[in-house]
Formats: C-alpha cells, sequence, structure tokens
C-alpha cells in the first residue's frame, strides 16, 4: 500500500450493489432477502477491493444527502429516477455503516457523494495529502488530482481537464441526471468549441459558452443554471465553517 493515501470512495453504488445482490427479484419486485449481515459484508468487501486496487492505506466513504440542493436550481433535476428502482435493504444497509464503521463516513445536508468527495479531495489534497478519488461517474473529471473510475489504471486530473469538463458538462447536459445542457450538443460539438477555445483565459471561454446558449434562444441565466447544476463541488464551492454552498458563478 502507498503510505498516507486516502481513498475518497463515492460509496452509492458500492452499498446500491450490495443490497441489490442481497434479494433475488421478479419483475423488479423483491422475492426474498438474504441476512442483512451478508450484505453488510459483501459490501466491506467491495471496499476492500477498491482500497487493493488503488493502492490506499485508508479510505473515507462518501454518501449522498436524500435532499439534494440541486433540486432548488433546477426543480427537474433527476426527476426521472424511480423510488422503487431502490433495493429494499439499502436504507437499512446504510445506517449500519453510518452507525459503526472501521472507516470514515460523510454525509453531509444537500450534498450528493460526489460533491463531499470534491470537496473532501480538494482539501487534503492542497493540506498536501495524497488521495485518489474513486467512483465510476464522469463528472469527478471536474475534480483535480487522481482518479479511479473502475475500469483501468489511477489517472491524474489536471486543473485543464477539470476545467474542460466543466465546460463540456454545462454544454452537453446529463441525460442520467435530467439536465439537459444545450439542445444539440452531444459530447462531440461540445469538444469541437473546447478545441478551439483551449488556449483563451478561462473568462473568454466562458463567453464562448454563453454566446453558445444564446445563438439558440436562450439567456446567460439559462447557461449558469446549467453550470450550476453540471459543478462537482470543490473546497472553493462549500463554506466549512457556516456548513453552506457557495453557488458557482461565471469568472470575472
Amino acid at each position: 500500500m502507498t503510505k498516507n493515501r486516502i481513498a475518497i470512495i463515492d460509496a452509492d453504488g458500492l452499498l446500491f450493489a450490495a443490497a441489490l445482490q442481497g434479494q433475488t427479484s421478479c419483475d423488479g419486485v423483491a422475492m426474498e432477502m438474504r441476512p442483512v449481515g451478508k450484505s453488510l459484508a459483501n459490501f466491506y468487501q467491495r471496499v476492500d477491493e477498491v482500497m487493493e486496487a488503488v493502492d490506499a492505506e485508508e479510505c473515507y466513504l462518501c454518501f449522498s444527502d436524500r435532499r439534494n440542493f440541486r433540486y432548488d436550481i433546477l426543480p427537474s433535476y433527476k426527476g426521472q429516477r424511480k423510488s422503487s428502482e431502490r433495493p429494499l435493504q439499502l436504507d437499512e444497509l446504510r445506517g449500519l455503516v453510518s452507525e459503526d464503521s472501521p472507516h470514515r463516513v460523510f454525509l453531509i445536508k444537500t450534498l450528493e457523494a460526489d460533491d463531499v468527495c470534491g470537496i473532501m479531495a480538494d482539501t487534503l489534497r492542497k493540506a498536501g495529502r495524497e488521495t485518489v478519488v474513486v467512483s465510476p461517474d464522469k463528472d469527478l473529471l471536474q475534480v483535480p488530482g487522481l482518479l479511479y473510475t473502475g475500469k483501468g489504471k489511477v489517472t491524474e486530473v489536471t486543473e485543464e481537464t477539470a476545467e474542460r469538463w466543466h465546460m463540456m458538462q454545462t454544454l452537453q447536459g446529463d441525460t442520467c441526471d435530467n439536465y439537459k445542457g444545450l439542445p444539440g450538443w452531444g459530447a462531440a460539438k461540445a469538444g469541437v468549441l473546447m478545441d478551439l477555445i483551449v488556449n483563451l483565459p478561462t473568462v473568454e471561454k466562458w463567453q464562448f459558452i454563453i454566446s453558445a446558449f444564446e445563438a439558440s434562444g436562450f439567456t446567460e441565466e439559462d447557461c449558469l443554471v446549467q453550470a450550476r447544476v453540471s459543478r462537482i463541488l470543490r473546497l472553493s464551492d462549500w463554506d466549512a465553517k457556516e456548513k453552506k454552498i457557495r453557488q458557482w458563478n461565471f469568472p470575472a
């Protein structure tokens, strides 16, 4: 293991998988439940496997709060997801992990696990600690530092890559999270624009993105909504003392 390396784990997915494996279903209806203790052991086995894969000495488990601040920015955010998709053991398992875990557990009011990962990784990195964020979610490409998506090796996300990905997400949106970005702008088209403006200062890059929205009949405010919803929080976006989000704004 790499001495002092901390794995910052988006634990929602690991817990969901363990809970899902703890039941058998027919047509989406749970038919038989395995003992919750076995599902809990399954979860910790998955955590151990992740720590080994990223060569981490310790880990932080990050979970999502049920109330997400993005709903206040865009009420339709994740509106297509159904509560019936949740495995029956999920809430009980999360309670057990929160109450008594061998690892540090983090859940911050109104934040998603991605945001908690971003804030924790950014905080520790700036304090001189080595961290690797573990998440299959491409949104974590917005957070500078080491990232492991479960495929291949640990990769480094530069400040430039993180900036580019936030802009890309603002343009193309994310159908999984139900924010639409700019209609007609997929990854390829957004990537072409990003390549054209790659050498410009950040302020000017955002002006091009705002102009793309306006050229399609939208407003600067529409662009800002998409940018705020897509933004994965970092230390600069979070007031730890007040426990409040600093809403992202276009750079001046």
